[in-house]
């Protein structure tokens, strides 16, 4: 056994890791908050994994419980969607240990603000916290407690808190990934490395009759030269942001080099390259991730950011429009702003100050350091606030999406009996039943505040 390895979220990401880091020899706890997320994993005496990485992994602990899943584990990986990170923070912060090391797998931009935030508000000394710009596993579930692995990348952005621990977060996730990750400067430049709404965003938009239709078309065959293009201008926004808040990022095209491999042809024939191995299907629902997550805490904070430093991003704000008229939400009013953030009227220089290196972290890690961060970060808004004001605007207006005969939450999503199945509810609403075809309960499309242990 090299070490003992918490995942926070069992969809395919955490399935893939837990598997992986079982068959490694690993202590692997995997947490997710519904209990039958875990039904066939018990089935199948553990999960299968397929494709460039096999094998036959079980997971020493599966809990709902978030403080058994965490306590004591050497490395806590948080793979849940960006959307569960802000009140997973909130919990985590009361939790996890100055000598652990937490890594958001992928990370959004904004996410070790937020933890470090809940660390200062809470009175705690902070763990180190670690960011990746994207997931090493690119994966999907192709079955109960199946998960196909396309590919394990060559190399994945890392940045930390604080900056100058990162060589350290390194060594201490060697023993479980190998040495893929590459050391950032700061967890500013990796937030903004994500480039999951770059490729994700402008197929499922501009194609989305088969969308709605549940057509399941692979994503890559989506993107024709024209949307191609699309992408390549999207993401030169996404640069240019970066370059007026002082920071170096990579390309897509250079992410696509990097991370696969990829270093010739148009920009169709790469994306083609990239992942047409794996050919995962396009969005089937509007609740799918590539919405739910990749437009409010992609397009979103990059558009917010860039608001605060006089940059215009048309094409990032005509998608980000386009997509609530089509998805019926108010994706600003739901993701990740710079006043979430507290930075709203900051310039770049105070953006930069809100994120590491001058976030300073525990004294065991660097004894030179202070732990301070900026008053605006701290002096913001409770996080039950933000997540309230969160899940009013998202049923705002769509009263088909929530019943009011529903058992188990209220239309604040609080939830009424934890314990309680939301499946056993008379008349559940739409999210504690599970939204869209092939939609998981729980961190998929949900809002609801986890029923965490003590």
């Amino acid at each position: 056994m090299v070490g003992s390895i918490a995942i926070v979220g069992a969809g395919n990401v955490g399935q893939a890791i837990a598997a992986h880091m079982a068959v490694g020899g690993n202590d692997v706890r995997l947490f997710s908050r519904w209990d039958e997320d875990f039904d066939a994993i018990r089935v199948n005496g553990g999960i299968e994994l397929m494709g460039e990485v096999t094998g036959h992994g079980r997971p020493d602990l599966l809990t709902t419980d978030l403080a058994d899943a965490v306590k004591g584990a050497d490395v806590v990986v948080v793979t849940a969607p960006a959307f569960a990170h802000a009140y997973l923070s909130e919990y985590l912060a009361k939790l996890l240990e100055p000598e652990q090391i937490v890594l958001f797998q992928p990370s959004a931009l904004g996410s070790g603000v937020e933890l470090t935030r809940h660390f200062v508000q809470a009175g705690r000394t902070p763990c180190l916290i670690a960011e990746s710009a994207t997931s090493l596993y690119t994966c999907r579930l192709r079955g109960p407690a199946q998960v196909f692995v396309g590919t394990l990348k060559q190399s994945v952005h890392l940045a930390t808190v604080p900056s100058s621990a990162v060589d350290v977060a390194r060594e201490r996730l060697i023993p479980y990934f190998g040495a893929r990750y590459v050391g950032q400067d700061d967890t500013l430049s990796v937030g903004m490395a994500n480039c999951n709404a770059i490729y994700h965003v402008p197929p499922a938009v501009l194609n989305i009759k088969t969308v709605e239709d549940a057509a399941g078309l692979p994503l890559h065959t989506l993107v024709t030269p024209r949307i191609a293009e699309v992408i390549h201008e999207l993401d030169r926004e996404r640069l240019l942001l970066a370059q007026e808040l002082g920071i170096s990022t990579i390309s897509f095209w250079e992410f696509l080099r990097t991370a696969y491999g990829v270093t010739e042809g148009t920009y169709k024939e790469r994306v083609e390259q990239g992942y047409g191995r794996q050919a995962f299907p396009e969005p089937d629902s509007l609740t799918h991730r590539y919405f739910t997550e990749d437009i409010p805490f992609g397009l979103v904070i990059w558009s917010s950011l860039a608001q605060q430093v006089g940059l215009s991003l048309p094409l990032t704000d005509s998608l980000i429009r386009l997509s609530s008229a089509l998805c019926g939400r108010d994706w600003v009013a739901q993701g990740r702003t710079a006043d979430v953030l507290g930075l709203e009227g900051a310039d770049a220089e105070r953006i930069k100050a809100g994120h590491p290196p001058l976030v300073a972290g525990p004294a065991h890690h660097s004894p030179t350091e202070i732990t301070r961060i900026p008053s605006s970060v701290v002096e913001t808004r409770d996080v039950r606030d933000d997540r309230r004001m969160f899940l009013a605007g998202r049923w705002e207006g769509s009263p088909d999406l929530l019943a009011d005969q529903c058992t188990r939450c209220t239309g604040e999503g609080e939830v009424l009996d934890p314990g309680a199945d939301a499946g056993a509810a008379k008349v559940p609403c739409a999210q504690c039943a599970g939204t869209g075809r092939g939609s998981r309960r729980g961190w998929r499309n949900d809002g609801h505040p986890p029923p965490y242990g003590s």
